[in-house]
């Protein structure tokens, strides 16, 4: 891949340019076609949606090098090797440019297109191993399908382009997202805003901004009594979403005894949902070590879900936590007695959204066992159906 130059990737909407270029020669030149003005003007639109004037020209020129180098190799694996061993500059580089306030308003539409996308729901003509997707060609009814009307994906893909989120080809009017036989024209969504990192993103956008409204509509009285400490804050903000909660101590696995700064309970029916959590109100960041002494606190005490809050931590102490499930809530500052009412209003924020989650659980399950049901009783029909034929045979011989 001599062709590639990894200086394109030092500046932010350079790589983006690359990226555009790699996913456009990728998808929109499998079968060999002559690189024509068309293609050139084509891609001037899309690049005139991220960048000012001043920077187009330059984008256009690495493209313009990229789809002629890939054109004269003709190697399409050479191109997903690019994505796969670039991907992380390029998701980064991404993900700077996606203005999700466009989203804001349409946020539960908007999640139902990239999960339907993300699970193919909906049909995908092409895509590269990396997850990046080429649609085209999708029927309207697909979309009547998953509760759209015609002019709900019309407007909704106008804002998906406006956010960066994806972007439209072989059209040259972005306001005409659909055909004469109402087909949906070609769009290419980057692997980066299909990932579930970027998707439970746009999640926690749409739980904040609800709750925002709420919290700034009750007036009368305070959300969630305001406590004196951070552990008791935490505490109250779970009371008020149905939980137990009080500092506890517990014995592990092990035999050892570990305090736990607030352990919430809540009540599921057949199972009793048990969280953990560390309220670590450092002046430092909370760094790896500690994360990893958390990981085993957590189980050895045998918890659904571990949280640490604190004012900051280093990026090992989060990729250490990720890894591993463990929640990280960064509040950006100590809590002092003057701070504590807006970190309650974050922290209301935050858990909602975990607590949405746990609601949603007993659901599933019941769905779970009905398939479970449907399934016992498709195989005692197979028997049934088995014994019967039997039965026939008898009496025609």
């Amino acid at each position: 891949m001599n062709w590639f130059r990894e200086g394109w990737l030092k500046e932010d909407h350079r790589a983006i340019g690359a990226y555009i270029g790699i996913l456009y020669a990728y998808f929109r030149f499998r079968e060999r076609r002559i690189y024509a003005k068309r293609h050139k003007d084509e891609l001037t639109k899309i690049v005139s949606n991220f960048f000012t004037r001043e920077n187009v020209s330059q984008i256009i020129s690495i493209i313009d090098e990229i789809i002629k180098n890939f054109l004269n190799s003709d190697r399409l694996e050479e191109l997903e090797e690019v994505e796969q061993q670039y991907y992380d500059k390029f998701k980064n580089a991404w993900l700077k440019y996606v203005d999700s306030r466009r989203l804001v308003p349409h946020l539960d539409k908007v999640l139902k297109i990239l999960l339907s996308l993300k699970n193919k729901l909906l049909p995908i003509k092409d895509s590269t191993k990396n997850g990046s997707i080429y649609i085209m060609d999708i029927h309207r009814s697909e979309f009547e399908r998953l509760g759209f009307n015609k002019q709900e994906v019309i407007y909704l893909f106008q804002q998906l382009v406006r956010a960066r989120i994806c972007f439209p080809i072989w059209f040259s009017d972005y306001d005409k997202v659909f055909d004469y036989n109402d087909l949906l024209y070609s769009f290419i969504f980057p692997a980066p805003v299909l990932e579930d990192e970027f998707i439970e993103s746009l999640k926690g956008e749409k739980i904040e901004k609800r709750e925002e409204a709420k919290l700034l509509t009750e007036t009368v009285k305070p959300t969630v009594e305001i406590g004196k400490t951070l552990e008791e804050t935490v505490s109250n903000v779970f009371k008020k979403l149905g939980f137990e909660a009080s500092k506890m101590k517990i014995r592990g696995r092990s035999g050892v005894e570990h305090e736990i700064d607030v352990l919430a309970r809540k009540d599921l029916g057949d199972i009793v949902f048990k969280i953990g959590v560390e309220c670590k109100n450092w002046k430092n960041k909370v760094r790896k070590d500690d994360i990893e002494r958390y990981i085993t606190r957590w189980h050895d005490c045998g918890l659904n879900m571990y949280i640490v809050i604190a004012k900051a931590f280093t990026d090992d102490a989060k990729k250490m936590a990720k890894a591993y499930g463990l929640i990280p809530i960064t509040l950006g500052e100590q809590a002092r007695e003057d701070n504590l009412d807006e970190i309650t209003k974050t922290l209301f924020r935050k858990f909602s959204g975990l607590v949405i989650g746990i609601a949603k659980q007993p659901l599933v399950d019941s769905i779970l066992q009905r398939i479970d049901e449907m399934e016992r009783e498709l195989n005692s029909f197979r028997i049934r159906l088995n014994e019967l034929a039997r039965d026939v045979k008898e009496l025609i011989s």
